[in-house]
């Protein structure tokens, strides 16, 4: 039995949901109608060490939506659209693994509140494709973002060499090469078959304007 299902308790109370937005002040006493949705989401079985992630990432959003007027963060969040959104960026959250990962979720959901650029089933489907992506082929997807050259690109390189690297094979190489170069060919592979990168005319691969969007509203370089 793993662990999460140890954790698991057929009853959780309102002591659990409390858990779950204790860290949040502004953005849940602004909005009633998300706490039903946390609790919703806590009692179909989201194991107590996940509950921590809900309300770290609710912090998170609280922190990005702090400068907003309540009444049109009320508003705004209230709307059907937006409560579907949160509802599956819930779900994201109690998988995430990262303090990043969280803050992005809270970023895509932040950015639905504030502008009204993107249709709600777009945002539906950039809260998916990240969901999609782990943290590797999102890094592999920043650096495709930085254009590759500049400044700015040779310091994300240096941090993230071991990721987006070279993928070519020399005779010689030892297994743990060829393994991490097969994997960081997989990662390439994923943003391809999500379409968030491509080939431009010289038939090198370049991030595309879905690629692009995905990382602003992720605010993934802030």
């Amino acid at each position: 039995m793993s662990e999460d299902e140890l954790e698991l308790e057929p009853d959780i109370d309102e002591t659990d949901v409390d858990r779950a937005v204790a860290a949040s002040t502004l953005v849940l006493s602004a909005i009633p109608t998300i706490v039903p949705l946390v609790a919703e989401a806590v009692k179909h079985g989201i194991p107590k060490q996940r509950i921590e992630r809900i309300a770290r990432m609710l912090k998170f959003l609280e922190n990005q939506v702090s400068g907003l007027q309540e009444g049109v963060l009320a508003h705004r969040m209230r709307t059907e659209e937006f409560l579907d959104l949160f509802e599956d960026g819930l779900w994201q959250t109690t998988r995430a693994l990262t303090e990043e990962r969280l803050a992005h979720i809270a970023s895509l959901l932040k950015n639905s509140i504030k502008s009204d650029d993107l249709a709600h089933e777009q945002e539906k489907m950039l809260l998916s494709l990240l969901g999609q992506l782990n943290d590797p082929e999102l890094i592999l997807l920043g650096w495709y973002g930085t254009n590759m050259v500049g400044e700015r690109a040779n310091a994300y390189y240096a941090r993230h060499e071991d990721i987006v690297g070279p993928t070519i094979r020399e005779s010689l190489m030892s297994e743990e090469e060829e393994r991490n170069i097969t994997f960081r060919e997989t990662y390439r592979a994923t943003l391809q078959r999500l379409r968030l990168i491509g080939p431009d005319q010289r038939g090198s691969d370049r991030i595309t304007p879905l690629g692009r969007l995905l990382l602003e509203q992720i605010d993934f370089y802030e």
